[in-house]
């Protein structure tokens, strides 16, 4: 399991940009040290820049950036929650501090007990953390916990990442629709729609048991079995653009209103054949979006927790029991259910006005109630 410190932050061994990061790590090292009680805590750079992943933004006048956000995960053997906390207002501080000096954001995760992280390093983002990471302060107290083996991932991260892309979508969309000349929409559109084809080509990985942390062997894989999988048939040109994108921003060329059916089309696709492969049925009788939710409703892949448990959580942090015949049933899974029937349902209209996205009607009040959910239970 590789827990370098490495200097190569960048997917294109990007010299001015790695130097850029290196001395920015250096800088908040020295604050860090400047918060009381910081000796007690942990702190590593995850995400694309600490996996040696990262973007690079070039300038028309030929000026070398960062592009993507810089994440940083804060770990403690502590238990104390008022401590975290006091420690986490300091943090965040310093990541304003430093988003505004950088131009992109700089986010420190709150921090969490080491035990608790135990119980939940499951997760993608935990085992991709997991996987590389770049330690900057603090003992390496994530050193004798080992990384997953990619293929071993749970079905229920490839579903909570097909949720999370396709939000990402839905949200593309809405600006969208407000604001279609935008840069700022166009950025967002753009960023959002490459997200999304890479995330469900590694959630079809997932359900495949065939998922690897490096982007580069996942993007192999797709290429190979897109000459005999219907699958990724028409996906494994969009990963291909979406990874381009994630190594050089400036180069993509995507034209969002224009393509915005293609992805809506290549999600939708790709949930289907994902509920399929996990739940062993077959693609063609999984048409509708009430169907892919019946499906996994019921296969055992998607309970989580357990029922009780999962009644509780949602109870706990909606403040609602309804409707009751779902209390039971994941919160990813329920996410899922209404992140489809959306896509879904735009992806259709969009036909209908012929791409006019502008021209499309988004219920506001069903749309905010949809990105509450996602906040809470992302």
């Amino acid at each position: 399991m590789p827990t370098s410190p490495f200097i190569d932050f960048t997917a294109s061994h990007d010299t001015t940009v790695n130097q850029l990061i290196a001395d920015t790590i250096c800088d908040l090292q020295h604050d860090i040290q400047q918060i009381a009680d910081s000796s007690n805590f942990s702190i590593y750079m995850g995400g694309g820049y600490g996996r040696g992943e990262g973007g690079v933004f070039i300038t028309d006048d030929q000026r070398h950036l960062p592009y993507n956000d810089i994440d940083f995960f804060v770990f403690t053997r502590r238990k104390l929650s008022w401590k975290r906390k006091a420690f986490d207002d300091a943090l965040q501080k310093i990541g304003l501090e430093y988003t505004h000096r950088l131009g992109i954001s700089i986010d420190f995760a709150p921090a969490k007990n080491i035990d608790k992280f135990r119980k939940e390093q499951h997760t993608l983002m935990y085992q991709e953390l997991l996987y590389r990471h770049v330690l900057i302060h603090g003992p390496d107290i994530l050193s004798d916990i080992t990384c997953l083996p990619p293929h071993d991932l749970p079905a229920l991260e490839g579903l909570r990442l097909l949720v999370n892309r396709g939000m990402g979508l839905l949200l593309a969309i809405k600006k969208l629709a407000d604001e279609p000349e935008s840069p700022d929409t166009i950025d967002f559109a753009v960023r959002n729609m490459h997200k999304a084809a890479q995330g469900a080509g590694d959630a079809l990985l997932m359900a495949m048991h065939r998922y690897d942390y490096s982007f580069e062997r996942r993007l192999q894989l797709i290429q190979y079995d897109a000459k005999t999988n219907p699958a990724f048939k028409e996906l494994a040109p969009l990963y291909k653009e979406a990874l381009d994108f994630k190594i050089f921003p400036s180069s993509s060329h995507l034209n969002p209103l224009e393509m915005l059916p293609k992805y809506t089309g290549a999600w939708y696709e790709a949930a289907k054949h994902f509920v399929a492969i996990t739940t062993e049925r077959t693609p063609a009788i999984l048409q509708t979006p009430s169907l892919l939710s019946d499906c996994i409703y019921q296969h055992p892949n998607f309970k989580g927790r357990g029922p009780f448990i999962n009644a509780f959580r949602w109870m706990a942090k909606t403040k609602t029991f309804s409707p009751m015949q779902l209390l039971f049933k994941n919160p990813t899974t329920r996410l899922f259910s209404q992140v489809s029937q959306e896509l879904f349902e735009i992806h259709e209209k969009i036909a209908i006005v012929n791409g006019k996205i502008g021209e499309l009607f988004i219920n506001d009040k069903q749309f905010d109630s949809l990105i509450r959910l996602w906040r809470i239970f992302n």
